[in-house]
């Protein structure tokens, strides 16, 4: 199947039928796969019984139980699900492993290697207040010790080879 017939086939998918449909579909390639984990979780939550709440939750979509009846939700743009508000958020406010947000309350002011991202980034804090990201130009990694992206061979581990 060639990737346009795959991408229309996704997006005529409509979240909350059965996986099985998707296996009807004839999708399944290393593309869907790797969506898969964000669709998975919220197909099929019965609210039957249960409180209002979110119940099930990918980074880019949840479902949550409104009146015992299931209602799923895409995060749209730029926006994953924070747990903390339990509703869709722009990245840059909502932590790991769906967001980019870094806590910040008991580090001292100052940059901060983004290990995660193999520290070709780094996130500044200011009076315990997490203030972004910035990306190093490519090929450099962040020396905390200087406090500038630098060559890997000139930081020490983790971030460089030294």
């Amino acid at each position: 199947m060639d990737m346009i017939r795959l991408i229309y086939n996704l997006s005529q998918f409509q979240l909350g039928h059965s996986v099985t449909e998707l296996w009807k579909l004839n999708v399944f390639s290393a593309f869907v796969y790797f969506f898969l984990p964000y669709m998975v979780g919220v197909l099929s939550v019965d609210c039957t019984g249960r409180k209002d709440g979110v119940y099930e939750r990918g980074c880019k979509a949840f479902t949550k139980c409104v009146n015992e009846t299931a209602e799923i939700v895409n995060c749209i743009n730029n926006t994953r699900f924070n747990p903390d508000k339990n509703e869709c958020d722009y990245e840059f406010h909502v932590p790991p492993p769906c967001g980019t947000y870094r806590e910040c309350v008991h580090l001292a002011d100052g940059n901060y290697p983004d290990i995660e991202h193999m520290c070709t980034s780094f996130y500044t804090c200011l009076g315990g207040i997490f203030l972004g990201h910035t990306p190093c130009a490519p090929g450099l990694v962040f020396n905390q010790g200087l406090q500038v992206c630098d060559w890997p061979f000139n930081v020490t581990k983790p971030c460089g080879v030294l």
